[in-house]
């Protein structure tokens, strides 16, 4: 969810990250942590967890075509 308000502006930027726990505020290899922590120190942005009603499509059934 984006609560930024910034809406459809484009921003140009770098992030600096990898995936394997050497990150910036990071010092358990949490990868979802060492994100967080990354664009928050390199870009002010902050991620909150939250949660929200979202659409689904939910199928409990396939079958191959057949030719009639």
């Amino acid at each position: 969810m984006n609560k930024t308000g910034l809406m459809d502006k484009k921003f140009d930027f770098e992030l600096k990250w990898t995936p394997d726990g050497q990150n910036i505020g990071n010092t358990d290899g949490d990868i979802a942590a060492s994100i967080s922590a990354a664009l928050e120190a390199q870009l002010g942005l902050k991620l909150i967890p939250a949660k929200a009603a979202v659409k689904m499509l939910v199928m409990d059934r396939m079958e191959s075509p057949t030719l009639h």
